[in-house]
């Protein structure tokens, strides 16, 4: 409907806020906030039967009732410590990273492993990654049920002339009967393309001395969070704090909102930059 949501409460991001566990089970949310047990027994059930059973109904209802309450006491908390609008602000920028993405590029960094591949097969992975965030938008399913990232990998170190010759030893069967075709497609793509189109080879791992500086900051980042009473991984993740050596810019954008007063100048200082 080209409409986004606005001041969303993600109740897995509001409970790391108020020190839960970074990425709580909504089972274990509700036993923490109301001390009720959720059955969970049919979670692997086949919601695709028609008609549902009665314990599948049961279960479906009881998988969201409870948010009403727990997104209340909550907010109210949230508002008390002052967090709240850190939580709308966490939750809005990965609402805007998810929308703002194009849904028919991706490259090949979103592939687990493809860093180490040489720039026609990088230039593979970039294709196939294109075509399987394409196809999990439209079918509406996460991107590994539709291929996951070890076999896009293997399809894009070999460059199969014919996907086929893949089938059953690397690559699922089921996957090659149902998207041969758009996999072939993309691996040929690649493989056509001239050399001067090629991507330049993937950046080298950070060094050994970055590697010590991101443990640093991370401590420093795990510091705070402690001191605060916040979930770690909400300033000291490993990924969030490589983001100070791979951006272009001084400070990165997921730094320069509700984290930077509580922790921004001391990293800075830890890398030994002047803050701007």
């Amino acid at each position: 409907l080209g409409a986004r949501p606005e001041r969303v409460l993600d109740t897995q991001l509001g409970a790391a806020f108020l020190g839960q566990r970074f990425g709580i089970g909504y089972g274990e949310l509700v036993r923490v906030e109301l001390g009720i047990e959720v059955d969970k027994n049919e979670t692997r059930s086949n919601w695709l039967q028609r008609p549902l059973s009665e314990a599948q109904r049961r279960y479906a209802c009881l998988d969201v009732i409870h948010l009403d309450e727990i997104q209340q006491r909550m907010r109210a908390r949230l508002e008390l410590v002052g967090r709240l609008d850190w939580a709308f602000e966490e939750t809005r920028a990965i609402v805007e990273d998810v929308l703002g993405r194009a849904a028919t590029t991706a490259d090949w960094r979103s592939v687990k492993g493809a860093a180490a591949l040489a720039p026609r097969s990088l230039a593979a992975a970039s294709e196939l990654a294109a075509w399987r965030e394409r196809t999990a938008r439209s079918l509406d399913r996460p991107r590994n049920r539709v291929a996951r990232d070890e076999h896009l990998l293997r399809l894009a170190e070999v460059l199969p002339e014919d996907v086929e010759t893949l089938r059953g030893e690397a690559l699922p069967h089921g996957m090659v009967k149902r998207w041969r075709g758009e996999l072939q497609a993309a691996v040929d793509a690649a493989r056509a393309l001239p050399e001067a189109a090629l991507p330049p080879p993937a950046a080298p791992p950070l060094s050994r001395t970055h590697g010590a500086i991101i443990k640093r900051l991370r401590g420093e980042a795990r510091a705070v969070a402690s001191e605060l009473g916040l979930a770690e991984e909400l300033l000291a993740r490993k990924r969030l704090v490589e983001l100070w050596f791979e951006s272009d810019e001084e400070v990165p954008a997921p730094w320069r909102g509700w984290r930077w007063p509580l922790v921004g100048e001391r990293l800075l200082a830890l890398l030994d930059r002047p803050a701007s």
